[in-house]
């Protein structure tokens, strides 16, 4: 799962997946975060599809 929230004055992605260690890193641009949670998203869907 892959989430994009509001922390403190910053934006943090963050990604879980089953069995591995929760991913998270944090951006002052919102857009920055966005492009990062993409990327990520596509990686765990990726590794959960093989």
């Amino acid at each position: 799962m892959a989430t994009v929230r509001k922390l403190r004055s910053k934006w943090q992605a963050q990604v879980r997946v089953k069995g591995h260690k929760p991913q998270a890193k944090s951006f002052t641009l919102k857009s920055s975060v966005v492009c990062l949670w993409i990327q990520l998203w596509l990686s765990v869907w990726l590794l959960e599809t093989r």
